[in-house]
């Protein structure tokens, strides 16, 4: 292929990705996706991979900010319908606030060091009776 045929299919590419992420970010699916891409569900989902593996990590980050300013955004205005007792907000509510808790990392199990102690307390006793026994 000549080079200039490249580098307008890798742009075209680039651009597509683009699109695709941005659209996801606005809660797009995928199918809905790659109708208006006019490209099928795996190609999506492949475009997508392959913008977020391109960008850097201080782009990432910023991605992250951005969908979590926009997960406030849908909680803000969930907020008076879930207080209202709307069971759909209140599901759609509880379905955002799962999102940010991944994005944030704290949907991870607080770290468990009950039995750090007891263990260091095993070993303490087990290395003086070795010490008991060599004196």
């Amino acid at each position: 292929m000549p080079q200039k045929h490249v580098d307008h299919y890798k742009l075209h590419i680039a651009e597509r990705s683009r699109k695709a992420k941005d659209m996801r970010v606005l809660g797009y699916t995928y199918p809905q996706i790659a109708e208006e891409l006019g490209v099928s569900v795996l190609t999506v989902r492949n475009d997508i991979k392959r913008y977020t593996e391109d960008l850097p990590r201080e782009h990432v980050e910023e991605q992250r900010q951005l969908q979590l300013e926009q997960l406030s955004l849908v909680i803000r205005k969930l907020s008076p319908r879930v207080a209202k007792g709307d069971y759909k907000a209140t599901d759609l509510y509880l379905k955002t606030l799962d999102r940010i808790s991944k994005l944030t990392g704290t949907d991870q199990p607080a770290e468990d060091r009950s039995g750090e102690a007891v263990a260091r307390e095993a070993l303490t006793a087990m290395i003086e009776a070795i010490k008991g026994s060599v004196d």
